[in-house]
């Protein structure tokens, strides 16, 4: 509620400790501590001694998000004095343009290099993170987001996390040539596909690679030596790619010779590109795949295999099951899948696996429960957790069972 001026007079006669628990209590129960329209920034308007507490605090001031309506000189103000504030150790910018910014207005801010980032850079060594949110308008062919490109050869620690919808490769392209230093990076096209370009690209910083519902052809023109996670969403109704992409798929790991540590993988490969692309990850640690009882089986049994994925500590698999598929198959496929369980603790010496978590989709409920019971599932249960393995089992998003508790009850019956 707002306060009055004899309000403010009164709390600033409270005691220091009173004064500070307040202070606590209002700051945490803000949104987020960044936004200078929020607490702890507004306290600071109250009292001296918050005031005080505010300036002592060197973290609040390591990152800031500007709300902007239009370009002046105050926002700019407002970083400098947070760089001074932060001992030179601002990390994180947000700009989130308003709705009523004109397109005119964005434009001549990326055009002075984002409020003169170029000149606050030389004292923006740890600058790690800038997010820029511009409202969609559209106008979308006013605006040329190459102007924004430029801040990463003048701010040489900007490796945090950048999304990107880009509508070529020749513009993906420009950006990754430019953002050398990036270590994460989300990927999306407007269009369905993207040729890729005749000159390759090597991006030798790059960590962690997502990629969101696109064709997979223009990872043709790049290579990512030290890539560690690789992430690829594909929304469609049947969870398939394209031949093509799949081959690219395939060839950018080996191109890239990265030595994965995460991959997901939302959409169903064939079984044998997905276990070659796997054979050779000898660092894997965490794996999130697709598979429906067309590639399950093979993909089952290859984990059983002596040295695949001797490194993975954590499994989780969607499968897709189709109603039109025979339960006998059903059946059939799981019994590979408690055949992997067991294998990963008895062929494979030393085996790291310590969650397994399989989501069967589209399944009645009523078969998965005959399957698990078939199968003597809370025996195999029992086992895994003398053995430091937590196996969990859920149909369509429906709990059914896990490694640290009896059988669920479910409420549903199929």
């Amino acid at each position: 509620m707002p306060f009055t001026n004899t309000s403010l007079s009164s709390i600033s006669l409270l005691p220091r400790d009173i004064l500070l628990e307040i202070f606590i209590w209002l700051s945490w129960s803000a949104d987020n501590h960044a936004d200078i329209t929020q607490a702890p920034w507004v306290l600071g308007h109250v009292c001296r001694s918050w005031r005080d507490t505010i300036k002592s605090v060197k973290w609040l001031w390591s990152m800031v998000i500007l709300r902007v309506h239009s370009y002046d000189r105050k926002v700019l103000r407002v970083l400098k004095h947070f760089l001074r504030r932060s001992d030179q150790s601002l990390f994180k910018i947000d700009l989130t343009f308003n709705e009523e910014a004109s397109r005119k207005a964005i434009r001549s801010v990326f055009r002075k290099g984002v409020w003169e980032l170029i000149e606050l850079a030389q004292d923006l060594p740890e600058l790690r993170f800038l997010d820029i949110l511009i409202p969609s308008s559209d106008d979308e062919d006013d605006f040329d987001e190459e102007e924004t490109f430029s801040i990463f050869s003048t701010a040489p620690r900007l490796t945090g996390e950048f999304h990107g919808d880009f509508y070529t490769t020749e513009e993906l392209y420009r950006f990754v040539f430019k953002a050398r230093h990036l270590d994460t990076l989300e990927v999306s096209f407007h269009y369905p596909a993207s040729d890729p370009l005749v000159q390759p690209l090597t991006h030798s910083n790059l960590r962690r690679l997502v990629v969101l519902q696109s064709e997979l052809a223009w990872m043709e023109t790049f290579s990512f030596p030290h890539l560690e996670e690789l992430e690829i969403f594909q929304h469609c109704p049947d969870c398939r790619i394209a031949k093509a992409s799949v081959n690219e798929l395939s060839a950018l790991v080996e191109r890239s010779m990265c030595k994965l540590q995460k991959f997901v993988l939302r959409a169903a490969l064939p079984a044998s590109t997905l276990i070659h692309i796997l054979r050779s990850q000898s660092s894997l640690a965490e794996l999130h795949i697709t598979v429906n009882l067309a590639n399950a089986r093979d993909i089952f049994i290859a984990f059983t295999s002596s040295g695949f994925l001797p490194a993975l500590m954590r499994l989780e698999i969607i499968e897709e099951y189709c109603s039109s598929q025979r339960f006998s198959v059903f059946m059939e496929t799981h019994s590979e899948v408690f055949t992997m369980i067991r294998s990963r603790w008895a062929k494979t010496l030393g085996s790291r696996l310590r969650y397994l978590c399989l989501d069967i989709s589209n399944a009645r409920v009523k078969a998965v429960r005959k399957m698990v019971d078939f199968y003597s599932y809370d025996a195999i249960i029992s086992e895994a957790r003398a053995r430091g393995l937590d196996i969990r089992l859920n149909c369509s998003g429906v709990f059914i069972l896990d490694g640290q508790s009896q059988r669920s009850k479910i409420c549903a019956t199929g």
